[in-house]
């Protein structure tokens, strides 16, 4: 990879100081891919030219501004769980966020402000010591508490706590151009407390099912609300690494497992504690979570799994994972037990309490990057729905296509998948998942993941997150969304540096920053530089 011109690097530079930035190979290179989805998201990566690391608002505003000035493609990242951060352009410069790492608290009103670089793990630690907590995604407490709020947001808790992009507050934005953007009450009286005014309200701009992958700028501060929880002070943490954990008050938090003879029982129970109105957390889990959890690893993972699968002999139940939590009262907690229980017996499952270890996991869990045990890599197909029967039948006609391609897909033994519901059940995440070697079964999981979208499409299903190299496929069954995105991408960030190809991956003309173009470019602007300087 060749080396940006020495004007440019030492503008950068100034910007930082030399602490702050470099280009040195080796420490690029760890910049090139993702996790979740390598050799698929971040297919055609190149190493960065340079890291840079700014340490405030206005240091990012100044290196998007010299980005623009010299058609420079940037990236933003944080903790870089996903590939969508890997560079596919030539130049591209790495704006690593970890220097960004501080919190406020606002007890009274309960929100949280957040740099990139906060945790869940962080927040929650700071927010229990006050008896407030953030629901914390199943992708782990690891990750940036505003990257998650931007894209995706899932989590145990949110049965109670709702859908992410309803959890964020004001917003602090420098747009693709450096230009910096207030939104909601930080854009009038510079306290976070409100997302919807006194100012522009663009929240869904920076935000909707899923965010735009760092493709319209970089959110360097946002605020979330926080939740009452009926305990304040710090956990004792218990177990060896990796098996840590900690555990709450029994007489407030109880865990269970559901075991449910089938996925009909598994729906009519969880729309029964729905109806009901009880319960903190209230999901489905794919059966084979349990061995992805409790295995240390790959060779132990496959023992478990496999010895017990033949015990079941193709009759894998179903699993919903409940918590209740006595938000007002140790009398709350005993009540919603003895509904949880009546309404097990009418459907016909069996209640089993949880190891105590649950009770923390949901606000800081960890597991899930065990999901790359079983072969290297794993998919998800997402989906988003206000009815409980529309994603079973989602999920089972997306069942039949992953079992064409078992072998090389693990075979799970699995017709659903994971269904996670939010705000008691009137709003439905699921998720179709698959396991496959890192390297060997790349192509066969694109293939998958094309065939699977285009059943989505055929059934009438809505597809939540469709990615930039599937927009076309999608985009005309769906009032042509994708030209509108289009027109955003174009309006905000014309010379399309922000994170190419991301926001709009059918973008190629402007995506496409040929080598020789883009080095001719810089040059004319350095010369001209170099020219209003002699004469000045």
């Amino acid at each position: 990879m060749e080396r940006i011109p020495r004007e440019i690097y030492h503008t950068l530079e100034s910007i930082v100081g030399s602490e702050y930035i470099t280009e040195d190979p080796v420490i690029c290179q760890a910049y090139s891919r993702g996790g979740y989805g390598k050799d698929i998201y971040d297919r055609g990566r190149v190493r960065p030219a340079c890291v840079i690391l700014p340490g405030c608002t206005e240091e990012v505003q100044a290196i998007v501004k010299v980005c623009n000035r010299y058609k420079i493609p940037y990236i933003p990242v944080s903790t870089f769980y996903i590939g969508f951060c890997a560079p596919t352009k030539p130049y591209t410069i790495m704006v690593d966020l970890k220097r960004m790492d501080k919190l406020w608290i606002n007890e009274k009103n309960m929100y949280a402000v957040v740099e990139p670089y906060v945790n869940y793990a962080q927040l929650n630690t700071e927010a229990l010591k006050l008896g407030l907590y953030t629901n914390a995604p199943l992708c782990g407490a690891q990750a940036s508490v505003l990257a998650n709020h931007l894209f995706q947001g899932m989590g145990q808790n949110v049965w109670r706590t709702g859908f992410a992009n309803k959890r964020i507050l004001a917003v602090e934005w420098v747009l693709p151009d450096g230009e910096l953007l207030h939104l909601g009450s930080a854009s009038i009286i510079k306290d976070y407390f409100w997302g919807e005014g006194p100012g522009p309200d663009l929240r869904g701009l920076v935000r909707g099912w899923f965010g735009h992958s760092g493709g319209l700028g970089i959110v360097t501060r946002i605020a979330v609300k926080l939740f009452p929880i009926p305990y304040r002070g710090v956990p004792e943490v218990w177990g060896v690494t990796p098996s840590t954990g900690f555990s709450l008050p029994s007489e407030r938090f109880r865990w269970y497992n559901v075991i449910c003879p089938t996925l009909e029982k598994a729906i009519k129970f969880m729309r029964e504690v729905s109806k009901a109105e009880i319960a903190a957390v209230c999901m489905r889990i794919p059966y084979v979570w349990r061995y992805l959890r409790k295995a240390t690893c790959r060779e132990e993972l496959w023992g478990y799994w496999l010895e017990d699968k033949a015990k079941l002999k193709g009759q894998i139940p179903s699993i919903v994972r409940v918590a209740i939590w006595g938000f007002s009262s140790e009398k709350q907690v005993e009540y919603e037990e003895k509904v949880l229980m009546d309404i097990a017996n009418e459907v016909g499952v069996t209640v089993k309490p949880a190891s105590p270890y649950a009770a923390g996991e949901c606000l800081k869990p960890a597991a899930s990057v065990r999901a790359f045990l079983p072969g290297g890599n794993f998919m998800g197909q997402k989906f988003n729905f206000d009815s409980l029967d529309h994603a079973v039948k989602v999920l089972k006609s997306g069942y039949k296509i992953k079992r064409k391609h078992i072998p090389p897909f693990m075979d799970d033994g699995e017709e659903a998948g994971w269904i996670l519901c939010f705000d008691f059940g009137y709003h439905v995440y699921a998720e179709l998942d698959y396991y496959f070697d890192a390297q060997e079964d790349v192509e066969e999981a694109i293939k998958a993941e094309e065939e699977l979208l285009k059943d989505d499409l055929e059934i009438k299903a809505y597809p939540g997150a469709q990615w930039g190299h599937l927009h076309e496929v999608s985009g005309p069954h769906m009032l042509n969304y994708h030209k509108l995105m289009e027109k955003i991408g174009k309006t905000f960030d014309p010379n399309h540096l922000s994170n190419p190809p991301r926001f709009i991956g059918t973008r190629k003309e402007e995506s496409t920053i040929l080598t020789e173009v883009w080095r001719k470019i810089c040059q004319s602007v350095i010369e001209e530089e170099k020219r209003r300087r002699k004469n000045s």
